[in-house]
């Protein structure tokens, strides 16, 4: 994977599930969230609700985009689903904990460093986060305020059931 420019969110989910999210239910999570979600696969083609039922995610496959229609700024973000060992979990202790034996890790990239775009990015990591029982590590969100360190640092969490 390539170098993010500075400020663009990434998200890695790790989950123990075998099989992924379609993306018709990840739009629908979106939009138990408070968005209204457009989404686009790896040929740019824009799915209605109705094509969107068919849609799935390939494994290790071509990224989708999730764009926002309830905002006019930003790009949207991607989604791709990996297999663990092409995004290996880092060394922590919460997430070895959370997820033993990874089995699928989404990856969620924002489109630029808008707002809109890691409000995005972090509402998909957090909607992958709940539907599949995994862990999620966020990075990438840039400097902001006066103690940029607190901002450059990743964010991991799980959660509990």
């Amino acid at each position: 994977m390539t170098e993010l420019p500075r400020g663009v969110a990434i998200a890695h989910i790790w989950t123990p599930a075998s099989e992924p999210l379609t993306p018709a239910e990840l739009a629908y999570f979106l939009t138990e969230r408070g968005f209204v979600p457009g989404v686009a696969d790896e040929t740019g083609t824009i799915h209605a609700d109705t094509g969107l039922a068919e849609a799935r995610f390939v494994i290790s496959g071509a990224a989708w985009s999730f764009i926002s229609l309830s905002s006019s700024k930003g790009n949207g973000c991607t989604v791709t689903v990996l297999q663990p060992d092409e995004a290996p979990m880092p060394d922590d202790y919460l997430l070895k904990r959370a997820v033993r034996r990874p089995r699928l890790v989404y990856r969620v990239i924002a489109g630029g460093p808008s707002n809109s775009d890691r409000n995005l990015c972090e509402n998909l990591a957090e909607a992958l986060l709940v539907a599949q029982n995994g862990a999620v590590q966020i990075a990438g969100r840039g400097t902001k305020g006066n103690k940029p360190a607190n901002y450059t640092n990743p964010w991991i969490g799980e959660i509990k059931h």
